[in-house]
């Protein structure tokens, strides 16, 4: 499949594709959870699950999902790297550079920011040292962490804090306005963010779950869930600022993987900012490998 072929001719779900990303239960069901523990295991799930998250919102209106036999990448059409990129890369090193240079073009034509990341099941090894010399920036490396969900803490979240699953679309609004503002993300996108988190197709919804924390009833923090390569995955987890510093970010996120037990899911994965990579050592979770994400020139 070339570049900027439309999404309908794609493989169907659940098929393969570069290093094997689709491994997608379907929402609430144990047929597909991981039980194996062992380190190999759990960095597969970490990289799994991390490419089909951010591949999902390719699948929401207006948006692309291209999974070719060599690349997998989407496009939103935000003008924000983060929701426009390459997730897996399965290249023949004769071919590196070229297809490298296709995909810059690609996203130089469509005019939205280009991000490429690295994982575990990156092919070549070497993608690394390419990308930087066709001119991509190393943004940063962030670890993938995955715990045993049995081993969550059992503890009461701060007085006046309530945390729910959203249920509509007003708790969705303050998930993702929450979210982007954590991440210093234009909180203009949001609206452009929920049509694309409303409009996706009920086999995607179905693996998402939004959690939305409330002090004293205004809501002030969010995580995010996403059920896929057997794992529960922790997403956009994020406080307001004069929320901050008083364990609510902590017990949002001790909920949603609470949430995740609950459903039968045994292993919880993510990928940690700097910032956060402490406070998620201090839950249970441990670092893995690294992952490596680079800004297209």
């Amino acid at each position: 499949m070339g570049v900027g072929e439309p999404r309908d001719t794609l493989p169907p779900k659940g098929s393969c594709d570069p290093a094997g990303s689709r491994a997608r239960p379907a929402g609430g069901s144990l047929a597909d959870v991981l039980t194996d523990l062992s380190k190999n295991s759990l960095i597969d799930a970490v990289d799994r699950n991390c490419i089909d998250f951010f591949q999902h919102y390719g699948y929401g209106p207006g948006c692309e999902l291209h999974e070719e036999t060599d690349l997998a990448w989407f496009v939103t059409g935000i003008p924000h790297p983060l929701f426009n990129g390459v997730m897996a890369t399965d290249l023949p090193p004769v071919r590196v550079d070229e297809r490298i240079d296709d995909m810059v073009a690609e996203f130089r034509r469509r005019r939205i920011p280009l991000e490429w990341t690295t994982g575990s099941r990156t092919r070549p090894a070497d993608l690394a040292r390419h990308l930087l010399a066709r001119g991509f920036e190393h943004t940063l490396d962030v670890p993938g962490m995955a715990m045993d969900l049995r081993e969550l803490p059992d503890e009461k979240p701060p007085r006046g804090l309530s945390v729910v699953q959203a249920g509509n679309r007003e708790d969705l609004e303050a998930c993702i306005r929450i979210a982007l503002h954590t991440f210093e993300i234009s909180e203009a996108f949001v609206p452009h963010l929920l049509e694309i988190e409303e409009g996706m197709p009920e086999d995607q919804k179905a693996v998402t779950r939004h959690y939305l924390a409330r002090l004293d009833g205004r809501s002030v923090a969010t995580a995010e869930l996403f059920l896929a390569a057997g794992a529960a995955g922790l997403y956009f987890v994020g406080t307001l600022p004069d929320a901050s510093h008083r364990g609510i970010g902590r017990a949002v996120t001790l909920a949603a993987l609470r949430g995740a037990r609950e459903m039968g899911y045994r292993v919880g994965v993510l990928q940690a900012t700097p910032m956060g990579t402490p406070v998620y050592r201090r839950i249970g979770f441990r670092a893995l490998y690294p992952m490596g994400i680079y800004l297209g020139p």
